[in-house]
């Protein structure tokens, strides 16, 4: 998902976003909201993995939450990442 951003971010970002703006609409992807509403219907509707459901889709969600918080600060505090995504959207 974070690989796929980066192209749409160099490509359907507007023409006059800088580099940074670039960058953070490439790291900042949807959080899943509707994916956790609907990963609690299984275990509600009594199916017998629905609580395995519901807890990958969790754990899930969590980690891309995570991941885009140290993917951040990382943009920020390291000049060698910044160099990378400037090369890339250029």
């Amino acid at each position: 998902l974070y690989i796929a951003r980066l192209f749409m971010a160099k490509y359907c970002a507007p023409s006059d976003a800088t580099t940074y703006e670039r960058t953070v609409i490439s790291i900042m992807t949807p959080k899943g909201l509707a994916a956790a509403v609907l990963a609690s219907m299984p275990e509600a509707f009594g199916i017998p993995e629905g609580t395995l459901i519901k807890n990958v889709v969790y754990a899930t969600i969590f980690f891309s939450i995570l991941t885009t918080s140290i993917l951040i600060i990382c943009e920020n505090k390291i000049p060698g990442l910044k160099h990378r995504y400037s090369r890339f959207f250029k």
